[in-house]
């Protein structure tokens, strides 16, 4: 009995541990609402470009943009997709970007800044943007992320995301180190607006996203050996009290 106790005790402990890492994630996208096209899925073959705005759940502002750019050459095709829950971009044998943007409801086709001064610290509870990859291949590629606060109010990052799936962290803190900032100064992380991803892919990229939410690395924040003590002393303490019943 004491044994099923303790056990107990400490999933407890480690589950209220666990859940305080993500109770103040912020969503800015899990994909759950679809492109607009027809088969929620945009293909280019060849040179050209295309355009969709999806509005509805699981989208920071609740509205989302997406520029769609095949560089060529004619045989090249890129698709774009938000379908089951998840974001995929694809390069055939040629270069493709994607621009994806969150900036609110209510603007036009372009950059607006309508996300009504957003926390992405959720009050200082989160530390990091986390995006997690189902799968990557970023060779000769690259993928960035620009915050807004304003036009002249900006961050812009290189998010070095891993070959393969990863649950992928960058700290806000880089955001603010940036040195990629708009003429009145970089963004100013409680007061965003509008949110920037772009994928600029040579021939056979891939990235295949699940979602992507401000919250708090649980790699960078593991207990420390002090927490572990204290948690260990707590459970020898009931451990002395069920003895001391049993006496």
């Amino acid at each position: 009995m004491l044994k099923k106790v303790l056990l107990g005790t400490a999933g407890v402990l480690m589950a209220s541990g666990m859940a305080a890492t993500s109770a103040n994630a912020l969503l800015i996208d899990d994909f759950s609402t679809p492109l607009t096209t027809d088969g929620s899925i945009i293909i280019l073959i060849g040179p050209g470009s295309a355009f969709d705005r999806s509005a509805g759940a699981g989208i920071l502002g609740g509205d989302r943009e997406l520029t769609l750019v095949n560089s060529g050459p004619a045989s090249n095709v890129v698709a774009a997709n938000a379908i089951g829950g998840s974001y995929q971009h694809n390069n055939g044998n040629g270069a493709g970007t994607s621009l994806l943007r969150w900036d609110g409801l209510g603007g036009g086709d372009g950059l607006d800044f309508n996300l009504g001064d957003v926390d992405l610290t959720e009050g200082g509870a989160n530390d990091s943007v986390q995006i997690k990859v189902l799968s990557a291949d970023l060779s000769n590629s690259s993928v960035t992320m620009t915050f807004y606060t304003d036009i002249d109010s900006f961050s812009t990052v290189g998010v070095n995301i891993p070959t393969g799936a990863s649950d992928h962290y960058f700290l806000l803190a880089d955001i603010l180190a940036s040195l990629d900032i708009g003429a009145g100064g970089g963004a100013t992380l409680t007061n965003i607006n509008a949110i920037e991803m772009f994928m600029n892919g040579g021939a056979g990229f891939d990235l295949s996203m699940d979602f992507i939410q401000t919250t708090l690395d649980v790699t960078e924040n593991v207990p420390e050996p002090a927490s572990m003590t204290l948690i260990g002393a707590g459970l020898m303490g009931l451990a002395g009290m069920a003895r001391r019943r049993k006496a």
